[in-house]
């Protein structure tokens, strides 16, 4: 398929061009791919940062401040989440032997773990704007924090009215 001269016809796709390569044209979108490849960044990216956040939250003052042990359930949640998205990804694509899998399922699976993402970035957000009432336990790395998952939340929510509806 490479030298059939098709390559001219998708340039305007020069982003994923060498996935025409391996697909078929039913099977293949690149929107969807992105898509793809966007929740499994996603989801790399909140086991990372959940168990960084759960590792720091689990270090601090518990006497002094209790509301740490909330923060160290909400990373920790929100790496599970992310761990059993990965785990059943990982475990899909070796019983399909095929890494996209997903693609054709992927505005549901997206709606799935980004929606219970957000319930656990709120709950998060709950517990680090009651850390903030008490001054002896907050740090500018928890108001960063904040921003970060007001950003998700954001982004969620225009992604959820703009694009998903």
């Amino acid at each position: 398929r490479f030298g059939s001269g098709r390559l001219i016809q998708f340039l305007p796709h020069y982003h994923c061009w060498f996935a025409h390569m391996y697909y078929d044209d039913d099977e293949f979108d690149c929107e969807t791919m992105s898509a793809v490849w966007g929740v499994r960044i996603l989801a790399v990216l909140c086991f990372v940062f959940g168990t960084h956040g759960m590792d720091t939250a689990v270090m601090e003052d518990v006497q002094e401040c209790p509301r740490f042990s909330k923060l160290a359930l909400f990373w920790a949640a929100m790496r599970y989440w992310a761990a059993f998205f990965l785990f059943f990804d990982f475990c899909f694509c070796a019983f399909f032997l095929r890494l996209q899998w997903i693609s054709f399922h992927i505005q549901r699976i997206a709606r799935v773990y980004t929606a219970m993402l957000t319930l656990i970035t709120v709950f998060g957000l709950g517990n680090y704007g009651l850390l903030i009432k008490e001054q002896q336990c907050w740090n500018p790395k928890h108001i960063l924090a904040m921003l970060i998952l007001i950003l998700y939340l954001v982004a969620w929510c225009l992604w959820s009215v703009a694009i998903d509806c």
